[in-house]
């Protein structure tokens, strides 16, 4: 026999999905392979993301169990499809196939927020570009021909002054060129620098706001709060793509079910003590 069972029935498009394929029979099982789900009815490529790598399994007694994790591509998918797994009976000579029960799923849309809903950076290059342009050199040339002396000079100490003059002004363009472009390099090192800490800035007020929306959502009741909760996590993934992904997405599960319970009331319990959860991995995560 083959059985399949799924840690979540209420998922969001591109969420993963944990399944538990257990394969239960009398034989050799350590030779037993997981059946290629690519290629079962119901899995394609189109609908669901399957994972090229295939897991060992571990064997229980006389029955071996398969861990997969699989992501739903399209919204329209209703159930997860019946397995079919075949062997061969040497008692009856032929083929024989067991097939599991499909299990229902409710799937909805992804909600992206996106972080530029929130900030927005002006443009900060129009005051670098006009600090780096070079002064024009034509502007500055000195013509030092117009107006001289062509007498011959004879006083050797006026020739000296003279020359030191011409010095003077031959290395005069060349400075003021080498001091626009420090000014220019100093300019682009903070602008750089100031663009970093923007981004710093952002991300922990950004943050701050995600715990703030986790916190008032475990002050509230009704199941807008785990819709709140489970928003402001996927958020937090997306954002921060912390480490601790599994408990993480285990707590999105938990409040995606809640909100699908078909109970009526809402544990006010379990409201809080989701929320608590959720800031204690954002902390933890933060300190990762």
């Amino acid at each position: 026999s083959i059985n399949v069972a799924a840690n979540r029935a209420v998922v969001r498009v591109g969420d993963p999905i944990s399944l538990s394929i257990t394969i239960q029979g009398d034989g050799n099982l350590k030779s037993i392979l997981l059946p290629d789900l690519a290629k079962q009815m119901g899995l394609g490529e189109q609908d669901f993301q399957i994972p090229t790598e295939k897991p060992a399994g571990t064997i229980d007694g006389n029955s071996k169990q398969f861990n997969v994790s699989v992501r739903v591509k399209n919204q329209d998918i209703v159930q997860i499809p019946a397995l079919s797994f075949s062997w061969f009976d040497p008692q009856r000579e032929e083929f024989v196939a067991a097939t599991s029960k499909p299990i229902a799923l409710q799937v909805m849309d992804t909600k992206i927020v996106s972080s530029a809903d929130v900030f927005s950076k002006s443009d900060s290059n129009t005051d670098q570009d006009s600090a780096e342009t070079a002064p024009d050199k034509t502007s500055r040339e000195l013509d030092l021909i117009a107006g001289a002396n062509l007498a011959i000079e004879t006083d050797a100490k006026r020739l000296l002054r003279a020359g030191a003059h011409r010095e003077f002004w031959n290395y005069l363009p060349p400075a003021i060129y080498g001091a626009v472009l420090l000014v220019g390099v100093v300019i682009l090192l903070r602008s750089r620098r100031t663009d970093d800490s923007f981004v710093a800035n952002r991300k922990k007020v950004r943050l701050n706001e995600i715990r703030k929306s986790i916190q008032r959502a475990g002050q509230q009741n009704g199941t807008q709060s785990f819709n709140d909760i489970a928003g402001s996590l996927r958020e937090y993934i997306r954002e921060y793509e912390p480490k601790l992904r599994t408990p993480i997405e285990r707590l999105i599960a938990q409040c995606d079910n809640a909100v699908y319970a078909p109970s009526e009331s809402v544990d006010e319990e379990l409201v809080r003590q989701v929320s608590h959860e959720s800031l204690m991995i954002i902390e933890s995560g933060e300190v990762l």
